[in-house]
């Protein structure tokens, strides 16, 4: 494999590529390369864990259950986002589901595993439409202490277009 240095360029070659990169810049801007690598279409992905079951709270409040008086328990979180299309112009029909374990890691769901306890103010999943602050809580690792069994921390959303 050959080594090449700068030294071993004339001025010429040297010029010569100064003038291409210099023309590239203006005939593809670096803001449209960056919006370009920015969009690219989200991979489906398979729905899970624990996918709530019930319909879900048109609220972006996850720290509190409609009809109780009280809190989650867990550090509070503001997550803000938007929905793009290709073109980076707003999906204003766009609802988004959202998920979560409790600050425990267990899933409000009669299929989670897990023994740690469920947190009587936090439901766990929320529908959103159009912009809004979601306020989640800190979820922990949903563990199953007797098959070891881990899942890596997240917030799921779903995304569905109309």
């Amino acid at each position: 494999m050959a080594i090449y240095s700068i030294r071993d360029l004339g001025r010429r070659e040297i010029l010569m590529m100064s003038a291409v990169i210099a023309g590239s810049g203006v005939l593809f801007p670096p803001e449209l390369a960056a919006a370009e690598a920015a969009l690219q279409r989200t991979p489906d992905q398979i729905l899970g864990p624990f996918y709530p079951l019930s319909e879900m709270p048109q609220t972006s409040d996850l720290t509190r259950v409609p009809g109780r008086s009280g809190h989650a328990e867990g550090q509070v979180l503001n997550v803000m986002g938007r929905v793009l299309n290709l073109a980076g112009e707003p999906v204003r029909s766009a609802k988004v589901e959202v998920w979560q374990a409790n600050t425990y890691g267990r899933y409000t769901h009669p299929s989670d595993p897990n023994p740690a306890p469920l947190d009587p103010n936090f439901d766990g999943s929320a529908g959103l439409t159009g912009p809004a602050v979601l306020l989640p809580t800190v979820p922990s690792s949903p563990c199953t202490i007797e098959e070891w069994i881990c899942l890596v921390v997240r917030i799921a959303f779903k995304i569905l277009l109309r």
